[in-house]
């Protein structure tokens, strides 16, 4: 399964398996990152309303509101589909043209 994490904002993002960090920088708005098909790899985000994680291009529940700080989120694709869908995460919508 593939996992890609799509900037409808600007955030900063850290992505890291425990023991390495993978990614650490500024997603810009229209930025797409591809997540390495491995295991045990988690996300830290700044702006959890700007990021949309994508499972084999299905949008997976929204992390949270603009401006709330996530950390320790699963980016194993069955964790990613199962976060529950909530009323603070619920409002995201893919719009044409966004990855998939």
């Amino acid at each position: 399964m593939r996992v890609r994490l799509y900037a409808n904002n600007d955030s900063w993002v850290q992505v890291s398996d425990g023991k390495a960090i993978l990614l650490r920088r500024m997603l810009r708005k229209g930025d797409v990152y591809y997540v390495p098909n491995r295991s045990g790899l988690v996300l830290m985000v700044g702006n959890a309303g700007a990021v949309l994680v994508w499972v084999n291009g299905v949008m997976g529940p929204a992390l949270g509101p603009a401006g709330h700080v996530r950390r320790n989120v699963p980016l194993d694709p069955d964790k990613i589909m199962s976060i529950p869908r909530t009323e603070e995460n619920a409002g995201h919508q893919a719009r044409p043209g966004m990855i998939k």
